[in-house]
């Protein structure tokens, strides 16, 4: 006879569990989870289906390939795509090189006495600064063009046709694909050449061979990279060329503030280095061909050291203009560097299969020190700080570097073992990576990337940091279909500017609305599954209680799946919970006016450009009370409301808008987004809720076994809902 009905608790907490058996997961951490898709473990509780992510521009960045690099500066995206550095503050990207935002330096003068056939020339009647690599033009000045005859790979060699001018040797060769700074070394004939490095053009590209200053004695006295013919009082006009990153790996940067001006050091792994102020891009040309190739860079103890090969090269102390490097110092390494990072007051510099600090602070004290000679980090752009300890990807799994009270000491553990069939999937199927923290949820993310991954294929690695759990204490999840070649994170004022890219040209910012850029959001958390007390008593189960702590709409599908699905026969249907959020309120003030929520409507959703949101399907019909200075929530970022809106249309009506405003957003919001507006009729509040925002999910079930675990999974652009637990009730047979 059966026993009287029974609960069984279920604690949503623990995260992806790979690495044990499955009932024994289930007997001892029935609330982990078997597949954690798209779900991420909360530092509040729970699992949390993630945020989205939406398009920092609008516009994609010119040129093909991947963007290279990201960085946040000056209250702009900087980004990396080819060989050339661009900029958006949302409404559209400046090419930071050649663009007029962002002139290269120009200088006019005139001949001063007639020149023939010499590369020596006088010239008087100067405006602005004639530097040596400057662009020669005027009446008599050598303009010569050609194009490519038959396409080139990585060669210094190059045939040429069409040809328009004399080509001499010393001349600057530009045009589309030309990777750096080139000259012609040597040449054959007109149309047989010698660069002065590798090029890779294809058939038919147009190139252009310039005069340029290869001396300047003083402003009126220079010498040319060629021999010219020049009449008295010629007009001149110099232009610095712009520079063009090289290379076709990752562009890293590193911001620092030594002279009272911020600024961006950037390395792109092929040129020597470039500095931007935000009003100027220039390529240390100066510096010694030592920096070419930089890989990394970061700032320490006020300081730039920059990573090449198996070398650090360190510059000077701040007061002496440390970022040209004066009085620079460096240090060799056993193996070629991965990646370094500031750590506690020391560099940590790691190799692949080795990991070290630099201490110390002035160039007579510095002291390199092993940390290990057993574990590196295998791969870049890897190493991030994360609740004061530094995750890095090594051969075994993620680590983790964490300080130890012993002074100057380290501790080692690998913190992936619960998930390592799935990492170990995770690393074989990708060819590069790309990391970011999420300082806010105490998060390390960390992304595959493979030319072959479609956006729905990219996977990606959630590891949350509970501080009740200790240093080590890690919950794990998937993400797919976040396709990141390249990505940031970082602090704007009180804001957290979190970055993606890959090859479509775009700039994505996550944590950016419930959609991944317009399209659903897929999400899955299967369990263990569990015994229920004992694993040889079967049990019938008649209902499901879901607890969720939603902030908008919920829709999910719940499934109670028995004995790991060895009959899939018999295993019942999946119930659907759906609820709409239909009215707000105040906590601790009922009487308070509260606008429902409404949707963005407008058409193809709101970008930075816009002048106002259309906002649609409010149940309210007068605007009465919805003031400046109230507050409206688009996710779980609040905005200040800056002009007072005016109902106009019918209130609830998805066909027209009953208002629109002006938001003052930076980024965009996509179409039908949920927005909540709050202290209407000057109520403040500290916190507010949903009246009727459905939380508690009940369903009648059928079904009978001796394991169970439940899969529960949502699909759609709602916003962002946790699972908190759940209750099966059931009652149990008699023992076979």
């Amino acid at each position: 006879m059966a026993d009287s009905w029974q609960t069984f608790p279920l604690e949503f907490k623990g995260g992806l569990l790979k690495n044990i058996s499955p009932l024994q997961q289930g007997i001892n951490a029935p609330g982990s989870a078997t597949v954690l898709q798209n779900f991420e473990p909360s530092i509040e509780g729970g699992y949390r289906k993630i945020e989205g992510f939406s398009k920092a521009d609008d516009n994609a960045l010119l040129g093909s390939g991947n963007v290279r690099g990201l960085k946040r500066f000056g209250g702009a995206i900087i980004a990396s795509r080819g060989t050339q550095l661009y900029r958006s503050s949302g409404s559209g990207w400046t090419q930071i090189s050649n663009s007029l935002s962002f002139p290269a330096s120009t200088a006019t003068a005139k001949v001063n006495g007639a020149t023939s056939s010499t590369t020596t020339l006088v010239v008087d009647n100067n405006t602005g600064t004639i530097k040596v690599g400057m662009i020669v033009t005027g009446t008599g000045i050598s303009t010569v063009t050609a194009k490519v005859n038959g396409a080139t790979s990585d060669a210094d060699a190059l045939v040429v046709d069409n040809n328009v001018g004399t080509i001499a040797v010393g001349m600057t060769v530009t045009g589309t694909n030309i990777d750096g700074t080139v000259t012609v070394d040597s040449l054959s004939n007109q149309n047989n050449l010698v660069l002065s490095s590798n090029q890779t053009l294809p058939d038919n590209t147009d190139l252009t061979f310039s005069v340029t200053v290869s001396t300047v004695t003083d402003q009126n006295n220079l010498a040319l990279s060629n021999a010219q013919s020049l009449s008295n009082n010629v007009d001149l006009t110099f232009t610095e060329k712009s520079p063009n990153l090289s290379g076709s790996g990752k562009v890293r940067f590193a911001e620092y503030n030594f002279t009272g001006t911020d600024k961006l050091f950037i390395v792109d792994g092929n040129g020597k280095p470039y500095i931007f102020t935000g009003t100027s891009l220039a390529q240390q040309t100066s510096l010694a061909s030592d920096f070419a190739g930089a890989d990394f860079v970061t700032v320490h103890l006020e300081r730039l050291f920059v990573a090449i090969g198996t070398t650090i090269i360190c510059s000077g102390a701040a007061s002496s203009s440390s970022d040209n490097f004066s009085g620079s110092t460096s240090f060799e390494f056993d193996g070629t560097i991965t990646d370094i990072i500031t750590f506690r007051e020391q560099l940590i510099v790691f190799s692949q299969n080795g990991i070290k600090k630099l201490t110390g602070k002035t160039n007579s004290d510095f002291a390199i020190l092993p940390i290990t000679d057993d574990v590196g980090a295998i791969a870049s752009d890897t190493v991030q700080e994360v609740g004061g300890d530094v995750m890095f990807l090594a051969a075994d799994g993620l680590r983790l570097l964490g300080a130890t009270e012993r002074i100057g000491d380290f501790s080692l553990a690998v913190v992936s073992k619960s998930i390592q069939p799935e990492f170990s999937k995770f690393t074989a199927n990708s060819t590069s990576f790309s990391s970011l923290t999420i300082r806010e949820k105490s998060q390390y993310r960390i992304f595959g990337y493979n030319a072959g991954f479609t956006d729905d294929s990219a996977l990606g690695i959630i590891g949350t940091q509970f501080a009740s759990q200790g240093g080590e204490g890690m919950a794990w999840a998937e993400t797919r279909g976040i396709n990141s070649f390249a990505a940031t994170s970082s602090y704007d004022s009180e804001t957290e500017f979190i970055y993606f890219a890959n090859d479509d040209g775009y700039v994505y910012r996550l944590e950016s609305g419930n959609s991944f850029d317009g399209d659903n959001i897929s999400a899955t958390y299967q369990s263990p599954f569990f015994p229920v007390n004992d694993p040889r008593i079967r049990k019938t189960f008649y209902k499901l209680i879901l607890y969720t702590e939603p902030t908008g709409s919920v829709t999910t599908d719940v499934s109670l799946k028995l004995d790991f699905e060895k009959d899939l026969d018999f295993q019942p249907a999946s119930i659907s919970f759906s609820s709409i959020a239909e009215g707000t309120f105040f906590y601790n003030d009922s009487s308070a006016l509260f606008a429902q929520t409404g949707l963005v409507n407008n058409g193809s959703g709101y970008s930075a450009s816009a002048t106002s949101i259309a906002v649609d399907t409010l149940t309210i019909t007068s605007s009465s009370g919805l003031t400046i200075g109230d507050t409206f929530i688009i996710g779980t970022t609040t905005h200040t409301l800056t002009n007072a809106p005016t109902i106009s249309g019918s209130a609830g009506s998805a066909s027209s808008s009953d208002f629109s405003f002006t938001p003052g957003l930076a980024g965009t919001t996509a179409d039908n987004t949920e927005i909540f507006f709050t202290k209407i009729n000057g109520v403040g509040a500290t916190s507010y809720g949903s009246a009727n925002t459905q939380s508690q999910f009940e369903s009648q079930l059928v079904g009978s076994g001796f394991t169970a675990a439940l899969r529960i999974t949502s699909e759609d652009t709602n916003p962002a809902f946790s699972l908190d637990s759940a209750t099966l009730e059931y009652t149990t047979n008699e023992r076979r």
